[in-house]
Order: structure tokens, then sequence, then C-alpha cells
């Protein structure tokens, strides 16, 4: 007589294996992700290390055997940096060259008095000053940039001052008109018209209290942006110096 035969049963989707590989699937696939952000992190840090302080790279090195938790901090505020002076090398040229010599200093600089903790001879006091000379003349580079920039901006805001205290009446009737020409606008493209308030706030007709030519980097938020992007930088891989 054969033995009899028993059904396997196919486990539910919401039987505590099913869960369980699923949850399983979901944690690995997490932590590839961290894995890879890790890694690219890592490149972009150690490539704008090369190119801007090669110096750093062997105390990356270090800090990787020695302190992996300072070593992600380490190349996580050196690919910040680096994507801080690509962004800023796409949108504000001007300040960008004096912006980066002034990282490449201060990072010199920090990396200079972290040797001079452990060596005070006068060869590493003299190469300090002389550091500090050449990052004083850059901050003065970085301080006229932004001089010629606010200077600009106070010539365009004077202007257009001027234009409305000499006749706020004009400058009300050409706001009554952008509001006009967008009405017939939206008439002759089918759209329906929103109501009359709602339409006036759509197209800002205030921007008579801002130059035409004024452009974001005048906005406060970008103004803020645009100042701590001037800031100095230190370098994560050293202590940073007393204040």
């Amino acid at each position: 007589q054969k033995p009899e035969r028993r059904p396997v049963r196919k486990a539910s989707a919401g039987s505590p294996t099913v869960r369980g590989s699923a949850a399983d699937r979901k944690k690995t696939t997490a932590e590839s992700g961290a894995g890879a952000k890790v890694a690219a992190e890592a490149a972009a840090a150690r490539t704008f290390a090369a190119a801007n302080h090669p110096e750093l790279i062997p105390l990356l090195d270090q800090l990787e055997q020695s302190s992996p938790r300072q070593y992600q901090q380490a190349v996580g505020e050196l690919a910040r940096s680096s994507e801080r002076f690509h962004r800023m090398r796409q949108t504000t040229p001007g300040r960008y060259e004096t912006a980066l010599a002034g990282w490449k200093l201060d990072s010199r600089i920090r990396l200079l008095a972290a040797r001079m903790s452990a060596d005070d001879s006068p060869r590493l006091a003299e190469d300090l000053r002389h550091l500090l000379q050449e990052r004083l003349a850059v901050r003065q580079q970085e301080l006229k940039y932004e001089h010629d920039r606010l200077t600009t901006r106070l010539e365009q805001v004077q202007q257009l001052l001027g234009r409305i205290e000499a006749d706020p009446a004009a400058q009300v009737e050409r706001d009554f008109l952008k509001v006009q020409r967008m009405l017939r606008r939206r008439s002759s493209s089918g759209k329906p018209t929103r109501p009359a308030g709602t339409a006036v706030s759509a197209t800002r007709p205030a921007s008579s209290g801002r130059p035409a030519s004024a452009g974001k980097a005048d906005r406060p938020g970008s103004e803020q942006s645009a100042a701590q992007e001037g800031a100095p930088q230190r370098s994560p891989v050293v202590a940073p110096l007393p204040q």
C-alpha cells in the first residue's frame, strides 16, 4: 500500500514567513541604497580634496582606518563643499574663484595649526603667518565683490524708487494695464478667468517695488545663501581654529 501524500500548503501573503521575507528584502534594498550614497560621497570628497588640497588624502586614509565615524563626517562635509562650489560656479561665477581660493587657504591654515599643536618650530609659525596674509588678501577680494554687488543693487532700487515717487499715478496705471493684458490673454486662450482679486495677486503688479533687472540673487533668501557661500568654510578633516 502506497503512503498517503499530504498536499503542500503554500504560505499566504499574510503569513509570518512572507512578511519576514518582504521586510528582509526592504531592509536589504535600503542598506544597498545607503551604501551607494556613502560610496558616492566618498568619491566626490576625495576628488574634491585631491584637486584642491591633496594633503588631506593621507589624513582621510588614516581616519578611514582609525575612526570610521569621523571619516564619514569628513567625507560628508567635503562632498557638500564640492557640491556647493559646483553650484556656485554655475550661478555666481564671479564669486567662485575667490571663494574657492579662500577654502583652500582655510584648509591649509587649519592643517598647519593642527601640526603646530605638536611642533612649535619657528618655521611652521612663519608658514602660518604667510598663509594668513594670503587669506587676508582673498578676504579683501570677497568683500570687494560683495560691495560691488550691493552697490549695483542699491542703484537699481534708487532708480525705481525715484520713478515711483516722481509719478505714483503713472505707476498704478502701468500695473493696471498689465492686469488687463493678462486678462485678455487668458480670455483669448480659452482659459477660465480668475476672480479679479486672484488675478491681481497672480500678476503681482506691485512689482513696481522691485527692479525688472533684479535677479534671484537679490531676494532675501538668495542673499542669505550667497552670504553663506561666501563665508569661510573649514576643512572637516582637522579641528577648527579657536575663535
